[in-house]
């Protein structure tokens, strides 16, 4: 695993791309997880069959699920901003090379790769065009550029 200096380019996109579109599905997911905690003191317990709110319980209920939620929403949002934020600060991305290991047509237009990235924190599956399936072939290395704390991948490069 190599390390690089993150470019200017790529430091705009995070910016204007990658860190918005993380802070809004932060958002959306705190807010389901709030709306979930709201709902489910009424959902019956798994042995009683009656529900909390039925009990007279449901503010107890309500406040535990509320803080339960409450810990995934902030583990969810330290995972998708914060670690972003950690990477961008850090100034460096690491480059690995990973085999293909398959490649599928998902419409006329794209394809979708697999590739063999073992325990690294990056996606395993890369949406390509039509136009460039001739250049990923089953068992090539491809040159993955990332965000090691986010996982946030910023480029991948084909060596043909």
């Amino acid at each position: 695993m190599q390390t690089a200096n993150i470019s200017a380019e790529e430091l705009e996109l995070i910016r204007s791309q990658t860190k918005p579109k993380n802070k809004k599905k932060a958002f959306y997911v705190s807010l389901v997880l709030l709306l979930c905690s709201f709902g489910s003191p009424f959902v019956p317990g798994r042995y009683s069959r009656v529900s909390a709110y039925h009990e007279g319980r449901y503010l107890s209920a309500f406040v535990i699920a509320l803080l339960i939620f409450m810990c995934f929403a902030l583990y969810f949002y330290y995972r998708e901003v914060i670690c972003l934020d950690s990477d961008v600060e850090d100034g460096k991305k690491y480059i690995v090379k990973v085999p293909i290991l398959s490649k599928k047509m998902i419409t006329d237009s794209t394809y979708e790769v697999t590739l063999d990235v073992g325990k690294l924190n990056i996606i395993k599956k890369v949406t390509i065009p039509a136009s460039d399936v001739y250049k990923w072939i089953k068992g090539d290395l491809v040159e993955v550029h990332f965000l090691k704390k986010s996982g946030t991948v910023l480029s991948y490069k084909t060596e043909s």
